[in-house]
């Protein structure tokens, strides 16, 4: 992102507070990773939805590793399938309505039982887990931040199955999800059991409502519960036995705030390396200089079209350092300073939190692909 074509606040790039001290919902939006234009309705700014974009890839790979296929459901449904399982009632007052003879779908449960009850042929095909991962939208109370929107985005998932055993060899799949995902984000997940049958997966927040066994409040992230049969009652599947439901999700606006939570500190957020969205930025000694900005701009669109992602700085009226604590912010530790002499001589200098030193843009390339995992 280059930064003076940017549409975020200028306030939101002089933010100079301790940021473990700020509360965390705060903490998101001071630093314009996101705002509500009006109450439970989120706008991601350009590093919000990168990171969004980058949790979301984490659940998504997670998930399928561990044995659920993705499949995307319309988001636009029939009433009618809701009435038919009994939840019409239960979600009516959240229900956003596109048209007379459409809701926008808060919830999949009953578009997955239709195309089973069409298609499946035999018991022999189950058990079947499936997830999809998209935007839900609920008319309900917004809490601060985005632990609860009216808006959100959100990994569902369905398995239905024949027997207990097979229900409990999916649940533990989604389990060690579960657990993954802790793992690839840097956060640390709690299981709290509520019923027998109903399961939340939490993280420690600042403003939870939920206490675990070693007394902290945390928030959910994920979850699943097992249905009693209510939903089923009026399906017809071609199963010796009724079939067993159970329905999961993981909220990945949810995760932003826990992994923020779990990784600021007093300089920035150390953003795990598999999401930040940023790998390092770009900054012009002197960018009141056309010939700086002229190198800057092309070497920011070769270090692009090699798949780093940069935080190009070519603001005026601000200091090196200065720009570089405020990236802190954004997790990104390493940049790229640019001057006469690197011109000059057609080197680079790279600055970390730990020294300053020459280098070149191939092997800047080189190093933050193998970081990465890529090959060039």
């Amino acid at each position: 992102m280059k930064l003076t074509n940017n549409l975020q606040p200028a306030s939101v790039l002089d933010y100079t507070e301790n940021a473990e001290d700020e509360e965390t919902y705060k903490l998101i939006e001071e630093l314009g990773f996101l705002e509500f234009p009006s109450s439970g309705i989120p706008k991601f700014s350009n590093p919000g939805q990168r990171v969004m974009n980058n949790i979301e890839r984490e659940v998504r790979d997670s998930l399928s590793k561990f044995c659920f296929n993705e499949v995307r459901y319309p988001t636009l449904q029939d009433p009618s399938i809701y009435k038919k399982s009994g939840r019409h009632e239960k979600f009516s007052d959240e229900f956003f309505e596109a048209s007379e003879e459409k809701i926008i779908a808060p919830t999949q449960e009953e578009a997955f039982l239709e195309e089973v009850e069409e298609r499946l042929l035999t018991e022999k095909h189950l058990p079947i887990s499936l997830f999809e991962v998209t935007y839900k939208f609920r008319d309900c109370g917004a809490e601060k931040g985005i632990m609860r929107n009216k808006e959100f985005l959100m990994a569902d998932a369905f398995s239905l199955h024949k027997n207990e055993d097979s229900l409990y060899n999916t649940i533990g799949n989604f389990e060690e999800a579960v657990f993954d995902i802790g793992d690839r984000l840097n956060i640390g997940v709690e299981k709290v059991e509520k019923t027998s049958d109903y399961v939340d997966y939490v993280v420690e927040t600042d403003d939870g409502y939920i206490e675990t066994d070693s007394g902290n409040l945390s928030s959910s992230i994920a979850m699943y519960y097992i249905d009693d049969g209510n939903i089923l009652e009026d399906y017809s599947f071609k199963t010796d036995e009724d079939p067993i439901l159970c329905s999961y999700g993981i909220g990945i606006s949810r995760l932003f705030h826990g992994v923020v939570e779990e990784n600021k500190y007093s300089d920035g957020i150390d953003f795990p390396e598999s999401i930040k969205p940023y790998d390092l930025s770009l900054i012009p000694v002197f960018p009141d200089e056309k010939t700086h900005i002229d190198y800057c701009d092309d070497l920011y669109q070769k270090l692009r079209e090699s798949g780093i992602n940069v935080l190009y700085d070519d603001r005026k009226r601000r200091g090196i350092r200065q720009k570089e604590e405020q990236h802190l912010y954004y997790g990104v530790e390493d940049s790229i300073l640019v001057g006469d002499n690197e011109i000059e001589k057609n080197v680079l200098t790279l600055s970390t939190k730990e020294e300053e030193s020459k280098t070149s843009l191939n092997k800047i390339i080189q190093e933050f692909n193998k970081i990465k995992g890529r090959s060039k």
